[in-house]
């Protein structure tokens, strides 16, 4: 996966599948295979954090949006603009955290989405804006994805016979 990290550091952290890497720092190049649902979680900190304060309205995440861009020459497929609006996550009973968390789901299957039957580079370009609908500078990430193929499955039944030795003279 590349990724161009925009996003400030610390304050806006993307995961994926339950992952503990990072996908705004880190330098691994994940891929999924077909098939898999990829499930992205949002830690929106600091100064993103959603707010009620006036004061804080500038910088204060109130809505994510995400695209997806297919970059699969021999698949071209329409971007999906505003393909998903991650929804809020409460804390679970007893949880004390210091960010907001918020969720994104795509399903391998899904048409409108565009994921059905693709294999290849995909990008999402997440960006975030406030309560005025005013995009968070700094507050934007681009991430990069490869969907591998499936995997041929054996129709053998896994037995073979051995193979005969060549004649010795």
């Amino acid at each position: 996966m590349l990724l161009f990290p925009v996003a400030n550091a610390g304050l806006v952290e993307v995961y994926m599948n339950e992952s503990n890497d990072d996908l705004v720092i880190t330098e691994v190049d994940p891929s999924i295979p077909y098939g898999t649902n990829i499930i992205l979680e949002f830690h929106i900190k600091g100064a993103y954090m959603f707010s009620e304060d006036p004061e804080d309205e500038e910088f204060s995440v109130y809505t994510i949006n995400i695209d997806i861009e297919f970059l699969n020459v021999e698949d071209l497929r329409e971007a999906c603009r505003a393909c998903a609006s991650p929804r809020y996550v409460e804390p679970k009973d007893n949880e004390q955290r210091n960010y907001d968390v918020y969720e994104a789901k795509f399903y391998s299957d899904s048409i409108a989405q565009g994921l059905d039957g693709y294999v290849g580079d995909i990008r999402f370009n997440i960006v975030m804006s406030n309560k005025t609908s005013a995009l968070i500078l700094g507050a934007d990430t681009t991430i990069l994805l490869t969907i591998e193929a499936a995997s041929t499955k054996e129709t053998s039944s896994g037995f073979s016979l051995p193979e005969i030795p060549t004649e010795i003279i």
